[in-house]
């Protein structure tokens, strides 16, 4: 069991990756994500995104809309995510997961003056304070 709880542990800490997003107020903001399956056989990954204002694009005419809006060169894999944000890959096969990001927060837009942070706070104006959301695979 603790053979298996290591083995699982090395595979998150390999798996995750970070990513800073300074959108501004309202401001639509498309990336992607290129995820291996680190396994040799066949297997189902499921993308948890633990955030309302973060969302996997499953649409293939809206990830090339977005791309195209973005300037991104070259073009979108179809259908690469499944239903329930379910990836099917077989073994170490890549795939590139697509998100868009968008706050209609306006609290995550005020000065740290008005919202409590202390005056010497690192602010840029019209962005986000920076926030973590966690994307499990």
């Amino acid at each position: 069991r603790r053979k298996r709880d290591t083995v699982a542990a090395t595979l998150r800490r390999a798996l995750c990756s970070r990513a800073t997003l300074r959108p501004l107020y309202g401001e639509l903001v498309y990336f992607e994500h290129e995820f291996q399956n680190p396994f040799a056989g066949d297997a189902v990954f499921v993308v948890e995104v633990g955030d309302d204002e973060l969302a996997v694009v499953r649409d293939a005419a809206e990830v090339r809309a977005l791309r195209t809006a973005a300037g991104l060169p070259g073009h979108a894999e179809e259908d690469a995510i499944g239903a329930g944000n379910r990836l099917f890959l077989v073994g170490h096969e890549r795939v590139v997961v697509p998100f868009k990001y968008q706050s209609a927060n306006p609290a995550a837009h005020l000065p740290p003056q008005l919202t409590g942070a202390p005056p010497n706070a690192d602010f840029h104006a019209a962005s986000l304070r920076p926030k973590t959301i966690t994307v499990s695979l």
